[in-house]
């Protein structure tokens, strides 16, 4: 399954917009039941949405330091 950075992007943002702070939180939920379920595939993919939800909130915390 390849997905393109537009579409991790986007889904990392729902992911903030409709969790908030607890965003991390919730994808990890998902990423540990695909893993139990030993979906790889759908698994890889929550783990790009959770490295951009990641590096969006280190770009949030940078710029409120500024």
């Amino acid at each position: 399954m390849k997905t393109d950075k537009e579409t991790i992007v986007k889904a990392a943002h729902n992911m903030i917009e409709r969790f908030g702070e607890g965003a991390l939180n919730e994808v990890d939920s998902r990423i540990e039941e695909l893993n139990r379920q030993k979906y790889s595939q759908a698994m890889k993919l929550w783990v790009k949405i959770r490295s951009e939800i990641v590096r969006h909130n280190q770009s949030v915390k940078e710029n409120t330091r500024h």
